[in-house]
């Protein structure tokens, strides 16, 4: 029988401390994947050609192992994710789990010290995040605290002298290993527009790596799909 699809904080939720060697293998049954089959990594949005209007990618489903997500710290403008406004006056010291505000949909574990978020750790990515924007979390601690991560973009358009249909990935994941085009494939529907269009995996140089589109209209809307083969 199938097992009920569940997200990571329900299932860190229910896991037995280990330091006891209480956890088993029916424990894990849920989050055991093929060591070797190709898994999703990031789907989202994108408009490959700017006319007029720069539209940033958007993100539908993004797996936090596999980018820079800056967990573990406030993260930087160079991470998926980065504190940028961190008072919660009045919170005690501790760690509590915060959630999005109806933005971003996302949840995550927080550190606080001396009236401020210290550092994050991303439980469930959630969907709908657009780069570039700054979301409200919250979480209890002597009455209701209100913080701000912005999302920077697992995918995200290089600096305004790069090319419009050039796409980078957001650095290397936990798995310590670039998304390139001999491991990374991608698929791409044309959603909005009739025409021709143009999609691959690239190289660009110096370690990093992303993706191409081209597509033959202005402000085209694409549903990308991004896919690592596990040990290729």
């Amino acid at each position: 029988m199938a097992q009920t699809i569940r997200k990571q904080s329900e299932l860190l939720a229910n896991l037995e401390n280990n330091n006891t060697k209480n956890i088993t293998p029916e424990d894990i049954r849920d989050v055991v994947v093929s060591t070797n089959g190709p898994i999703m990594i990031w789907s989202g949005k994108a408009w490959p050609e700017k006319r007029g209007t720069l539209y940033e990618p958007e993100t539908t489903f993004m797996n936090p192992f596999y980018f820079n997500t800056g967990s573990g710290t406030s993260g930087s403008s160079s991470t998926v994710w980065h504190i940028t406004n961190a008072t919660v006056t009045g919170a005690a010291t501790g760690t509590y789990t915060a959630t999005s505000t109806a933005q971003g949909n996302f949840k995550a574990k927080v550190a606080v010290a001396n009236n401020a978020v210290t550092s994050f750790e991303i439980l469930d990515p959630g969907y709908g995040q657009k780069n570039g924007t700054a979301y409200d979390v919250e979480f209890y601690s002597n009455g209701t605290k209100t913080f701000q991560i912005t999302y920077n973009g697992a995918v995200y358009r290089p600096g305004s002298g790069g090319v419009d249909e050039d796409f980078y990935f957001r650095g290397k994941g936990g798995d310590n290993s670039y998304h390139t085009p001999v491991n990374t494939f991608m698929h791409v529907n044309n959603e909005s527009h009739r025409g021709e269009f143009a999609s691959y995996i690239k190289d660009y140089g110096s370690n990093v790596y992303g993706f191409y589109i081209q597509h033959d209209e202005e402000n085209a809307k694409t549903g990308v799909s991004i896919w690592k083969v596990i040990g290729a």
